[in-house]
């Protein structure tokens, strides 16, 4: 496969981005269900040097990894940025719209909801009742 600089460049943003959502997890431990894809993406780094972006890895025993000035230049960790705020609130409006139905008619209404048009319905209007509070006031009406 042919590329030019710009376009291993952009790959390489993507590579990162992809790596960032298979291999994090809250607990800061390596994850051993993605060490193939670990191996992918350290060989994938490894051409780098071939596109003059020798300085955007490093190399290690194990492998090549994305260097300190990768991550300060690449505009990857914006757009991670930006779909982990989009995630937050889908997540959050789903899963107060999602308590609310259960509060309302039961734990097992969730199984249903997408059987049932009315309970359909009940729940995309709960969530969109949260997605327009949390647009016009953020968090600022969350107690507990």
């Amino acid at each position: 496969m042919k590329l030019t600089k710009e376009e291993y460049q952009k790959l390489l943003d993507m590579v990162y981005i992809g790596d960032w959502v298979t291999t994090n997890d809250s607990s800061g431990e390596e994850r051993p269900d993605t060490q193939e894809y670990t191996n992918a993406i350290s060989k994938f780094l490894s051409y780098a040097k071939d596109y003059e972006l020798e300085e955007l890895v490093e190399h290690y025993e194990d492998g090549f990894e994305v260097s300190r000035k990768f991550e300060d230049q690449s505009r990857a960790h914006n757009y991670i940025n930006q779909y982990e705020n989009e995630v937050f609130w889908d997540e959050l409006v789903e899963r107060l719209a999602r308590r609310d139905m259960a509060a309302k008619h039961g734990k097992s209404v969730i199984t249903r909801v997408y059987k049932d048009e009315n309970l359909f319905n009940e729940l995309e209007t709960i969530k969109q009742q949260y997605a327009q509070e949390f647009e016009t006031n953020g968090l600022k009406n969350i107690k507990l």
